[in-house]
């Protein structure tokens, strides 16, 4: 395996994982959002039609951005898992790239 061979496998890993991850994150969020703006939209309107009190619309408000603050969490961590998935498939091409030569 030449120096450019190893470049080329190590950047189609990289690629691969990345197109992987990147849709299941961006589906993941858009899925989400799609979710709680509508929940969000329904609170602004019993608010506005003062169905509901201030305070009660604000602590609905902050638990919204706690549970967006999770998710988004958890996106983290797939992303953390990819970084990982990237790394060991690097060293795993770079160890067979040592043994060859």
């Amino acid at each position: 395996m030449t120096d450019y061979q190893l470049f080329q496998a190590i950047s189609q890993l990289v690629k691969t994982v990345v197109k992987k991850n990147h849709k299941k994150v961006s589906d993941a969020l858009s899925d989400y959002l799609k979710g709680r703006i509508q929940r969000l939209q329904r609170l602004y309107a019993l608010h506005q039609a003062g169905d509901i009190t201030q305070d009660f619309f604000e602590q609905m408000q902050e638990e919204e951005k706690e549970l967006f603050r999770m998710h988004l969490l958890e996106q983290k961590l797939v992303a953390k898992q990819a970084a990982e998935e990237m790394v060991n498939g690097t060293f795993d091409i770079l160890g067979k790239f040592i043994r060859i030569k």
